[in-house]
């Protein structure tokens, strides 16, 4: 009864602790949501007229962009899958279609989701989104309270790793929050393990491992790998006896946590190797985010460069580069490092010290990069930060234990270490503040302001802790209330720290109704025919997943480089020998013959338009959009909707093909104004049927992402072309019988129709599964 008396305490106090976060939600409505961003910058949104807003939706920042740009469509159609009994496997919506299972970030299978089983998908992401720090403090409780931390320390440990820096800048994505909580799990485990000598302590290794594989975010979670390899050698590997039979219970921990995992990993691991990853790009991805020495300060004070939540930032990366765990946090890390006699602090200062060395642009991270070492030689190093600010945590406990439990513990070297590393900051801002430089000077001023808050908590924190020290009657009359103060001190920074920086929007702004959105998603219905939204008219990439939109750009950590290149080769009509790592993108604002050829292949029949300063409600613009080619089927105000009348149909017969396997020869036919697609497809390889062309006909009977089917009449043997993206995994049957996929076109599939009427399907069923 005390034991489920304590839990539950301890679960209320977190959860009133992470509603100084979140009160919005329940007092106001609100919705811890880039919403307000979405309206308030993206295309058609931040058009529309909101009411209570006549001049535009203000917006805080950018950086959590991705949730409705990435992360909230993708776990929308993977989850709407999953609940009709479907695997997750295709997003039919962008690239052209890719994959989706494979793409790690949709995160289908995270144990957290079955709230999507019980609630409307954006609840149920809310839901997700307040859990994180919920459950970080719940596991680095229990962790620290297993190294033999009071509960006062413990508490400590708990806050500074659910409020920092790490933590708070990535809450909103729920993914990598998600990918890092488990750590402390994962070390309670083996603690256990190492303590009771009880193997049955390895599930939480197990737990902790295949949820973090599965939370959506590889990066972190191999972090968490390492950190709990990293513990485990610590604590077992060290000792003298039994290192093989603990090492093998280790490794059958972690091969179990592969296993269950392994329905994500596996078409991870295979989508991984058709992407443009491993290129020249990531090597430039590695070395821009490399953790600048200067950003070292916001260890400090986390708007030293300012926040872009005020939009006064003038660092190079405020959530990349973030290093701040708590002011509160640091003094007591700071009081560890001067009394480190405890076994585990060691292990932590050693790690923190490592993940700092690997943020930095030193020997070891351009080791790390030279020898190309998977998943930490081509992602973001300056995330090694999340490690540091995890060690920084549980020494600021180690440090607050200290100083409860020993009178006598040394606070002398971490208040003049850091009061004099305050000092010197202050002095260098005031210097710099001072220059003829009009913006410096702006931005230094920004960078005073800003170190108002952390020097204060500093000071107030040293005077409180003297004062203590100083007096008697306060040694023995104040002792709790110093404690209270500390939290109270602790709590306030991360408050003002969250709050400044944490997006909420009202709920109408997130993934609202859009006119044209609404025509397009009825136009098709019937064929899945694409739309493109050029000049003032862009629609950002993936903004249209949860309307049901067929688009063919995209945004994603991992998509098919086949078709990153022949989008970008419509610029120029040549293969760049370096393609974006992350987006594909048609040229904008240049309707020349290659896009024209490209977006008549790509089967784009809708443009989207924008005027916005319309004369009349049907204003055709024959400038741009000639009537031979575009046809204007809808405007409603400044929006305007093009049918592009030359678009090739999404499934066509042609008769004809010629082989060719080089690849800037493929795009050379394509985008020469002779070669006609509509007759003739480009294959890298022979058929063994003899094609003959004839007028059929081909019509869509179902297309779903994990499926698609037709019906064809075809009078004589053609070739089947589908403008859907090539990828293994895909299978092709005809009439039941499978048929060989050959890729056409450079990016898309074809398939060999003899003469009659005949059921095609298209069904995706990879091979492991």
């Amino acid at each position: 009864m005390k034991t489920l008396s304590s839990a539950l305490f301890l679960i209320a106090s977190a959860t009133l602790v992470t509603l100084t976060i979140y009160w919005k939600i329940p007092l106001k409505g609100y919705i811890p949501v880039p919403g307000d961003l979405l309206v308030g910058r993206f295309f058609p949104f931040n058009t529309m007229r909101w009411e209570g807003y006549p001049l535009g939706v203000p917006y805080k920042e950018f950086i959590n962009a991705d949730v409705v740009r990435q992360l909230y469509p993708w776990r929308d159609l993977a989850m709407q899958l999953l609940k009709k009994g479907e695997m997750p496997w295709w997003n039919p919506y962008a690239f052209a279609g890719t994959p989706l299972l494979g793409n790690i970030q949709s995160a289908p299978f995270y144990p957290l989701n079955f709230l999507y089983l019980l609630m409307d998908h954006r609840t149920a992401w809310v839901a997700g989104v307040m859990l994180q720090p919920i459950l970080a403090m719940l596991m680095m409780w229990l962790f620290a309270r297993e190294l033999g931390l009071s509960k006062p320390a413990a508490m400590l440990s708990a806050i500074a790793f659910s409020f920092s820096g790490y933590m708070v800048v990535w809450w909103e994505l729920n993914t990598i929050g998600h990918a890092a909580l488990w750590l402390p799990l994962m070390l309670w485990g083996i603690e256990k393990w190492r303590k009771t000598k009880k193997p049955w302590f390895l599930a939480a290794i197990v737990v902790g491992q295949t949820s973090s594989l599965l939370a959506g975010h590889l990066q972190t979670s191999t972090y968490v790998f390492l950190v709990s390899l990293a513990f485990f050698a610590f604590r077992f590997l060290m000792r003298k006896e039994k290192k093989r039979r603990s090492l093998l219970l280790y490794g059958i921990s972690m091969a179990i946590s592969l296993l269950l995992a392994s329905p994500q990993l596996l078409p991870a691991a295979r989508f991984l190797a058709y992407t443009p990853r491993g290129t020249q790009a990531d090597e430039a991805i590695f070395t821009h985010f490399l953790l600048p020495p200067k950003h070292l300060v916001t260890i400090l004070a986390h708007d030293f460069f300012g926040n872009p939540a005020t939009k006064n930032f003038w660092g190079i990366d405020y959530g990349e580069f973030m290093s701040y765990f708590g002011i509160v946090a640091l003094f007591f890390a700071a009081v560890t490092l001067t009394n480190a006699k405890i076994v585990p602090a060691k292990f932590f200062i050693g790690t923190a010290a490592i993940a700092v060395l690997f943020a930095l642009p030193t020997p070891l991270s351009h080791f790390i990069r030279s020898a190309r070492i998977p998943i930490l030689g081509t992602s973001v190093p300056a995330r090694t930060l999340f490690v540091m600010q995890f060690c920084g945590a549980i020494l600021s406990g180690i440090g607050l234990d200290a100083f409860l439990r020993n009178p006598k513990t040394k606070l002398r070297w971490a208040i003049g270490i850091l009061g004099c590393t305050y000092l010197a900051i202050w002095l260098v801002a005031i210097l710099y503040g001072r220059q003829t430089d009009q913006i410096q000077a702006v931005n230094w001023r920004v960078t005073i302001k800003n170190l108002i808050l952390p020097s204060a908590i500093f000071s107030v924190l040293t005077a409180a802790l003297v004062f203590q020290r100083t007096f008697p009657v306060a040694k023995k009359l104040l002792r709790k209330t110093v404690v209270a103060f500390i939290f109270i001190l602790a709590l306030t920074e991360y408050s003002y720290f969250a709050n400044k920086f944490q997006t909420f929007s009202e709920p109408r702004f997130f993934f609202p109704q859009s006119p044209i959105f609404d025509v397009l998603a009825k136009e098709t219905v019937k064929t899945p025919y694409r739309f493109f939204g050029d000049y003032t008219a862009t629609v950002d990439s993936n903004v249209w997943m949860p309307y049901g939109i067929y688009g063919v750009e995209g945004y994603d950590s991992l998509y098919l480089r086949r078709y990153g290149e022949l989008l970008a080769a419509a610029d120029g009509g040549r293969i760049p020998s370096v393609i974006p790592r992350s987006d594909a993108n048609l040229i904008k604002n240049k309707d020349d013959l290659s896009r024209r050829r490209l977006q008549d292949l790509l089967g784009i029949r809708y443009i989207l338009d924008k005027n916005d300063s319309p004369a009349s409600d049907w204003e055709p613009d024959p400038g741009r959009f000639p009537p031979d080619r575009y046809e204007l089927i809808w405007q409603q105000g400044k929006f305007k909707l093009y049918e592009n009348k030359q678009s090739l149909p999404r499934a066509f017969l042609v008769g004809e093909f010629t082989i060719e396997a080089e690849p800037q020869k493929i795009v050379d036919h394509i985008f020469n104004r002779d070669f006609d697609l509509n007759k003739t497809a480009i294959l890298e390889e022979s058929v063994d049927e003899d094609l003959s062309p004839s007028v059929g006909r081909v019509e869509f009977e179902r297309y779903e992402p994990n499926s698609v089917t037709l019906t064809v009449q075809s009078p004589t043997t053609q070739l089947l072309f589908l403008s859907d993206a090539y990828y293994p995994g895909w299978k092709a049957t005809v009439d039941g019988s499978p048929t060989k996929i050959y890729r056409a076109n450079y990016a898309f599939r074809a398939i060999v129709i003899p003469a009659g009427n005949h059921l095609v399907t298209f069904k995706y069923k990879p091979k492991l599964f």
